[in-house]
């Protein structure tokens, strides 16, 4: 039976058990677990909430103890005594680690707050004011004294009396290892003050002085170190922001002082220089990139080698201003000055004038010393100058011009003359003076009314009149009369006048030169056009009028072997033969370099011009003697007609230009007519040029090729390289017709190079083909005058022979004599600039030029070829003893000999005989294509057929 108690629970058990399963499933029942929503449960525990969970830890214990004392249940009685002794410790303990953290997060948050104060700081002001309230706020009552200093002042400060300095413990934690930012240095025993380190790199910036009621615990040891830390990088960072504006400041300066016109200056109390703007280089020639401020004077005064200098600045200012530049440099620091002018010495030596202004900031401690402002004013030193003499020097100008300056009164007598005048009319000054004007200029052709009416009005008209001078000399002068009588100053007529009889004699010798030839004195090719076009103008057509158009043919030659002075005198006495033979009214003028006009005005028929043209050419033909050498020129004539007067005097001349053409190609000493159907022949010479050039670029050119032969054996032992040109519409056309054109144009040098490529590659390809047979065989090429002028000809023909592979001895390049004889000046180098690369020479043509002797040892050749105008007659008595004579000096000079044109057997023979050993002809082959070249290459012995 149960009892009360019991009887009790088990009526309540099941109302506690639905209470209970209730709240479980009740939807607050999570917020026993959450984190509190109120902030002032988040911020920590109350003493309140900690005796409730103190009561609450309590409450089972003491139950279960209750209920053994009041049943009896000893076995659990040591468990739950233990159980209730335990509680209240792990409470304690409990407590304790709530209490850590909430300070722990307050000091986060003070930090936080720092941290957040700092970055937005500008100013180290700032900084102490935030970093102050921080450790306060940090430290809170346990601060008995703080002090933040920034930079450090106190480190020579002893901690105590007759102890060690602050600086000293600094240095004894850095020699600990132990010196860096955040770092804190107890100053006392006790550890109640310290210092914090507040380093930025290597360099101590700041502390953070502490005194304090007791000790440090280790949270509130690294809060402070934070904090120094903290402190640290905000510095660092003002102290990079105040760089940078500092920078730029400065940069901004230096801009604007750079870009002045004045110079600026900072003297110090000795009056020497520290600062002087870059201005000073440019102005003054001051190299101030290399040197310093003290080496200046040092070295102007080095340079002009001046004793006793100050060393200062007044060193630069020129020895007589020195004085009043010290007197004012005094008044400056005084602050009563004006501005004052000082010539200031350039570096180079000379004396400049500068303005200088000075301000005297020696109280300002970003400047202490004397601020010169200096400016250049020699251009308005200049203009004062100018300004000052300028009454001088008119003055001066009018006594010692050249020109005449006379004033004349109102009564027509000169009341000034200028000593010009005194000189030209060989008066004195009291004779002149109050004379009248026409006593003083003699014999003066002025019209009366030409003068009056200058005199009555003011003309700027240009006067000419002469005059006679003294010992009966005759003056013109040029002059103008301008009235002045309203200048009080002047008060009369002035008259500029200049005498030009100098000037106008050279006028007339300057007009005579430009319509005549210098060295012969006759008309020139305009002044001749200009007197054939009044002829031509004149006649009314009843007589014909004729042009005789006479060129030198060898002139260019005899102006390049015996010099232009010997040319000049031959062209002088040709002059003189050609106007002796002329009559009455016929001109003979000078048109070009070579070329002689003759104008007839009278023509008496065609034949007589024909007779007076063959009359000329016999008279200049003959020898003429100039320093005592003679000289013998041939000539040719062109002739135009006009019966009609249907030309103008130009076409005349290129009509005759036209003929005389004709005659050249005619030959020597010959005269043409002009006939319309020459015009035909010149037009296809002119196209003929145009299509050369069309030739050159479009690569229309072949390469033939002639054999040259052992003469005793009849082997090939090398090539002559021949150009040809396969015209689009004509054709081949021969060289004797395209080589002048291309030299005349100059496009000979083109065709010359691609000639020495495409023999050299033709021979690389032959040496590959048949190797056996060529060991010693070459390719003999042509060289123009015109590629001897070309400085790049040697890095031309060796860098075409590398790209053929061919070593430069298989090279043979031909000159002909009279290339040498008329480029002999130029020739020489170029030709040992040949020969030192390997390259083989060969005289062409040889016999047929000047001094041949002296120039085959002059120009060391390889080999010597005779000319065909020998070996045509070989066998004959005379050319037989040439050939000898030349195979003699080719022994002699160790030189190979070639015979060209070798034509009949019986010249072979005779060659062979005379023991030639080489030669080349139409006896073996015509030049042929290179392929037809390959088929005799194949043969290697050509049997001697004969030209046809």
């Amino acid at each position: 039976r149960l009892g009360k108690e019991e009887t009790i629970v088990l009526v309540m058990a099941p109302a506690l058990y639905v209470l209970g399963v209730g709240g479980m499933i009740h939807p607050s029942a999570g917020l026993i677990t959450g984190r509190p929503t109120d902030l002032e449960a988040q911020r920590g525990i109350s003493n309140k909430r900690i005796g409730i969970m103190a009561l609450t830890l309590i409450i089972p214990p003491a139950l279960a103890f209750f209920f053994i004392l009041d049943k009896g249940y000893e076995d659990v009685m040591l468990p739950a005594f233990g159980t209730l002794l335990l509680a209240p410790l792990v409470l304690v303990r409990l407590a304790r680690l709530v209490r850590d953290r909430e300070h722990f997060a307050e000091q986060e948050s003070v930090l936080r707050q720092v941290s957040e104060e700092l970055v937005v700081a500008r100013t180290t002001d700032d900084i102490t004011d935030s970093v102050s309230r921080g450790a306060s706020m940090l430290l809170g009552q346990r601060l008995a004294a703080l002090e933040l200093q920034v930079p450090a002042r106190s480190l020579g400060l002893p901690t105590k009396p007759n102890s060690k300095t602050i600086g000293d413990l600094v240095a004894e934690s850095a020699g600990s290892g132990t010196l860096r930012s955040g770092t804190l240095v107890p100053l006392d025993e006790s550890d109640n003050q310290f210092s914090g380190l507040i380093m930025v790199g290597d360099s101590l910036k700041g502390l953070l002085l502490v005194e304090i009621t007791n000790r440090l615990d280790d949270h509130l040891s690294n809060a402070l170190s934070t904090l120094c830390r903290e402190t640290a990088i905000a510095l660092r960072a003002v102290d990079q922001v105040e760089r940078s504006v500092r920078e730029r400041s400065e940069a901004r300066f230096e801009s604007l002082i750079a870009n002045s016109s004045d110079i600026l200056a900072v003297l110090n109390a000795e009056l020497k220089l520290v600062y002087v703007s870059s201005v000073a280089e440019r102005l003054l020639g001051f190299p101030l990139s290399t040197l310093s401020l003290s080496e200046l004077t040092e070295i102007q005064h080095s340079k002009v080698g001046e004793t006793g200098r100050s060393g200062t600045v007044l060193d630069l200012i020129h020895p007589d201003d020195r004085f009043i530049a010290t007197k004012w440099l005094a008044s400056v620091a005084a602050d009563r000055h004006d501005p004052i002018e000082l010539r200031v010495q350039h570096f180079a030596g000379g004396y400049s004038w500068f303005e200088f202004i000075g301000t005297d900031l020696s109280h300002d401690p970003n400047v202490c010393g004397l601020v010169l402002n200096v400016r250049e004013i020699n251009d308005r030193k200049e203009a004062e100058a100018l300004l000052q003499v300028s009454e001088a020097r008119f003055k001066a100008l009018v006594q010692n011009s050249g020109d005449l300056v006379v004033v004349i009164d109102s009564d027509r007598r000169i009341a000034y003359a200028s000593p010009s005048v005194l000189k030209l009319t060989g008066l004195n000054h009291e004779a002149i003076l109050r004379a009248d004007f026409n006593s003083v200029f003699i014999d003066n052709d002025l019209p009366s009314d030409t003068f009056s009416e200058a005199f009555s009005t003011t003309s700027g008209e240009v006067i000419e009149f002469h005059f006679t001078g003294p010992q009966g000399r005759q003056y013109l002068v040029e002059s103008t009369i301008s009235d002045l009588r309203d200048q009080p100053a002047i008060g009369g007529f002035v008259l500029n006048a200049r005498d030009v009889t100098d000037r106008r004699a050279m006028e007339r010798k300057i007009l005579y030169q430009a319509s005549h030839d210098e060295v012969t004195g006759l008309p020139n090719r305009a002044n001749a056009l200009q007197k054939l076009t009044t002829i031509l103008d004149k006649s009314s057509g009843a007589t014909t009028v004729a042009l005789l158009l006479i060129d030198i043919d060898a002139l260019k030659d005899v102006n390049d072997s015996l010099g232009h002075e010997v040319g000049d005198e031959l062209l002088v006495e040709m002059a003189e033969r050609l106007t002796s033979s002329l009559t009455f009214g016929d001109i003979a003028a000078r048109i070009s370099g070579d070329e002689f006009a003759i104008i007839v005005e009278r023509a008496h028929g065609e034949d007589q011009i024909m007779d007076l043209a063959y009359q000329l050419l016999d008279d200049v033909s003959m020898p003429f003697t100039i320093r005592g050498q003679e000289i013998s020129v041939s000539v040719s004539a062109g002739i135009a007609f006009d019966h009609t007067r249907e030309h103008t005097a130009e076409v005349m001349l290129r009509n005759a230009d036209t003929a005389m053409y004709r005659a050249k190609d005619q030959g020597q000493n010959e005269v043409a007519v002009f006939e319309p159907h020459m015009h035909t022949a010149t037009f296809d010479r002119l196209q003929l040029r145009a299509d050369l050039a069309r030739a050159v670029a479009h690569n229309q050119f072949e390469a033939y090729y002639q054999p040259i032969v052992d003469l005793d054996t009849s082997r090939i032992i090398g090539a002559e390289a021949l150009v040809r040109w396969r015209h689009p519409q004509r054709g081949m056309v021969g060289p004797n017709l395209f080589i002048p054109l291309a030299e005349e144009t100059g496009l000979i040098s083109a065709i010359g190079e691609w000639m020495i490529e495409k023999a050299t590659h033709d021979l690389a390809a032959w040496l590959i083909d048949y190797s056996e047979s060529m060991e010693k065989f070459t390719v003999s090429v042509n060289l123009s005058p015109q590629q001897l002028k070309n400085a790049n000809l040697v890095d031309c023909v060796t860098h075409l022979l590398r790209d053929a592979g061919l070593p430069p001895e298989r090279l043979v390049l031909e000159i002909t004599e009279s290339t040498l004889v008329t480029e002999a000046s130029g020739a020489v180098s170029m030709m040992k600039a040949l020969r030192d690369t390997g390259i083989r020479l060969s005289i062409d043509d040889f016999g047929t030029g000047y001094s041949s002797l002296g120039y085959i040892q002059q120009f060391d050749f390889d080999v010597l070829k005779i000319d065909k105008s020998f070996v045509d007659n070989v066998a004959k008595g005379t050319n037989r003893r040439i050939v000898q004579t030349i195979m003699d000096l080719a022994r002699n000079l160790e030189v190979k000999t070639v015979a060209e044109g070798i034509e009949e057997m019986d010249q072979v023979e005779v060659l062979r005989s005379l023991a030639c050993p080489y030669g080349q002809g139409y006896i073996y082959s015509r030049p042929v294509p290179e392929s037809d070249f390959r088929r005799l290459l194949e043969t290697q012995v050509l049997t001697p057929v004969g030209p046809g």
